[in-house]
């Protein structure tokens, strides 16, 4: 399968931020990097036929993943913003008696699923990879 380019990977992504229905997505969120912010937000790599997502904090590179599935790839991408969209409803809507990830993650599996239902099911995955290693406390 051909590569796709950082066009193609863009405009996937402002797909996906378009069909959001929320009201906090700051500037900055959904971008694309093609080179390193230094500030742990993510960047792509085009190396042969792999994409690689890095991300770097002060110069040091602390993450690197690669794949030769550009899905995968914009899944990579837009999971953390998704992540921090959740995050920052459910600071708004906290329940004191009850793990904030429950919470969390119900609103962030929401989110995928207006924005790009076909990575739900990788979502779903991560969360219980989660969930197996720090079970609900509450």
């Amino acid at each position: 399968m051909q590569m796709k380019d950082i066009d193609y990977i863009r405009k996937e992504i402002i797909k996906i931020k378009r069909k959001l229905v929320c009201n906090n997505i700051r500037k900055g969120l959904f971008d694309v990097c093609t080179s390193p912010t230094n500030t742990e937000y993510p960047h792509i790599e085009f190396r042969g036929n792999e994409y690689h997502f890095v991300v770097t904090d002060r110069g040091t590179e602390i993450l690197r993943k690669k794949t030769t599935d550009v899905k995968e790839l914009i899944f990579w991408l837009v999971e953390p913003d998704i992540f921090e969209l959740a995050i920052t409803w459910e600071l708004k809507h906290r329940v004191k008696s009850q793990d904030p990830r429950r919470v969390m993650f119900a609103k962030q599996t929401e989110f995928m699923e207006q924005a790009c239902p076909e990575y739900v099911d990788m979502l779903k995955f991560l969360h219980q990879e989660l969930l197996n290693k720090k079970p609900f406390n509450k």
